[in-house]
């Protein structure tokens, strides 16, 4: 039946502006799929996720040997959620590792996102300026773009939580019986899994659906047994992340453990530099000026952090937080009412978020749950703005006109410039490529048992273990000298497979290797070739005497 009249849509109605709408779509996808292996290169987080989702897909563990963790505890303790290994292993398995096959599954997700949303609101609410407008803001909001082509964990919590309050809102609005239950058994899952993809979930969740349990029982939106079974869902599904934070945080928990079936592991180097400091003794004042500084960054256009923005884009582009307001405050009775209930579950979730803006600190990576909110109310925003001004003419083609063209500046700035490589691209740091073009070298039989020293090791080995023939848990920890998983120096390595840590350069025999800087001369060296790494350039060269 809903098939049968989105066809009857298509032929007889507004036929230019779904049209119009399928070509932003087109275009978008393109967009995000356009030179994804290779663009950006690859930030040290992204690589280490990578590392885990290979260790996934070839022994069906995490690089230290969990089977079910409801976390990763990563290379040096410092913790990845493991919401989108849930995604990606099953394409790796397939396809093979690539860093364009590890990619795309989130592409896909993000996607699969607008699409489901402006079918919702464009066929079966009928709503299609609306819809259009909300595509629009959504696809030119820099992060959305930003956030879908490379893979920092905390990415993927945002979209499972739209998916997860879409389902809620149908769940809502339907009138028969079974399928408001489904609705909202979905909804309270995919909202438990943002618990799995991003730590700021475990305080915002919480809030959040103290607010919805107000909000449908004062509305009489659901009745109490209704919000109960989504409730008991919710809990259920979050009782093993909970038993974690614990372990965790209370704990202090230096091993692994069990929770039913489900691995527990420790996080020997927490991530509470997320949060304010809260032992200080003037707190109410830092907690205020964190909330201004998060402000602040937004009418900035960046966080400061260059692998989460391009100045002066910002997560949402400063010129179109006006039209947030506009869309919030706005009361259009012309709006079909069940779509009024979707808007005011958003700006709930706008309001949810204003504790934790006293407390998280601010960056674009941290306030991430705000950004898709904030996007989609920009979308309400520029469809209020464009119905307002009727007397404007043709001038009212700005306001979907705008964003498009700066998103246009953005594209070409951040990614896609001189050479292809944008801003963006080089704020990453080494590709694939590079590394992969080292380890080739080292792979030749005349440097078979020789070192390969570089700096930073500890930093550096996980992209060489990226571009090398996947290791299971008990190699991982031989070839790089640990004793454990979860040690003391977990993840400091001194050396990993022909890797060494420059400090020790001094120990090199004949025939070892060094990458060093372009204007290195020592007699005791000789040149091999010319290499790039991280964008700049390097030299590879060989020890020649045994001193």
């Amino acid at each position: 039946m809903f098939l049968k009249r989105m066809i009857k849509l298509i032929i007889k109605h507004e036929r230019y502006l779904l049209c119009l709408n399928i070509i932003f779509f087109c275009l978008y996808f393109y967009l995000l799929t356009y030179h994804l292996g290779s663009v950006p290169r690859l930030f040290i987080d992204e690589v280490n996720y990578a590392n885990e989702v290979r260790s996934f897909a070839s022994f069906g563990t995490d690089i230290h040997g969990l089977h079910f963790p409801v976390y990763l505890s990563s290379v040096w303790g410092q913790g990845q959620s493991v919401l989108y290994a849930i995604f990606s292993v099953p394409f790796v398995k397939i396809f093979g590792f690539s860093i364009l096959v590890f990619r795309f599954p989130f592409v896909l997700l993000t996607f699969s996102l607008l699409v489901l949303l402006f079918v919702l609101l464009y066929f079966k609410m009928k709503q299609r300026k609306l819809a259009t407008f909300v595509n629009i803001a959504i696809i030119t909001t820099p992060w959305t773009f930003i956030s879908s082509r490379w893979i920092l964990d905390a990415n993927v919590a945002p979209v499972i939580f739209l998916f997860g309050v879409l389902s809620l809102w149908l769940g809502l609005i339907s009138p028969i019986f079974l399928h408001r239950y489904i609705y909202l058994v979905m909804g309270a899952v995919l909202l438990a899994l943002t618990t799995y993809g991003y730590i700021t979930a475990w305080i915002y969740l919480p809030i959040l659906c103290v607010l919805y349990l107000i909000y449908f029982l004062r509305n009489k939106l659901l009745s109490a047994r209704e919000y109960l079974v989504f409730s008991v869902f919710l809990v259920i599904l979050v009782l093993p992340i909970i038993y974690f934070a614990y372990r965790v945080n209370v704990v202090h928990a230096s091993s692994a453990s069990k929770f039913l079936f489900f691995d527990i592991p420790p996080l020997p180097a927490n991530r509470v530099e997320s949060l304010i400091n809260f032992s200080q003794s003037n707190l109410l004042l830092e907690m205020l000026k964190n909330s201004l500084n998060g402000i602040s960054v937004y009418f900035k256009g960046t966080d400061g952090l260059a692998w989460n923005s391009v100045s002066p884009f910002g997560a949402i582009m400063p010129w179109s937080l006006l039209f947030i307001p506009i869309g919030m405050f706005t009361s259009n009775m012309a709006i079909d009412h069940r779509v009024r209930q979707f808007k005011k579950l958003i700006c709930l979730n706008i309001v949810a978020f204003i504790p934790l803006m006293f407390i998280v600190i601010p960056n674009y990576n941290h306030w991430n749950f705000l950004n898709i909110n904030l996007s989609v109310m920009m979308g309400f925003g520029l469809y209020e703005v464009f119905n307002t001004i009727k007397n404007m003419g043709k001038f009212r083609i700005l306001i979907p006109v705008m964003p498009l063209l700066l998103f246009v500046w953005f594209i070409n700035q951040a990614y896609f410039g001189v050479g292809g490589k944008g801003t963006f691209y080089e704020s990453q740091q080494i590709s694939y490529s590079e590394v992969e073009k080292i380890n080739t070298i080292m792979q030749r039989k005349k440097f078979d048992g020789k070192w390969l020293f570089i700096n930073n090791l500890s930093r550096m080995f996980p992209y060489f273990k990226l571009v090398q023939q996947p290791v299971d848990n008990n190699t991982y920890l031989s070839i790089s000298g640990q004793k454990d998983n979860f040690g003391k120096n977990m993840g400091l390595v001194k050396k990993y497979d022909y890797l060494k840590d420059m400090s020790v350069v001094g120990k090199a025999k004949s025939g070892d290797l060094a990458i060093v800087a372009p204007n290195f001369i020592n007699p005791n060296w000789e040149k091999i070739t010319d290499i790039t790494f991280g964008g700049a350039p390097y030299l590879l060269v060989r020890k020649i005497d045994g001193n």
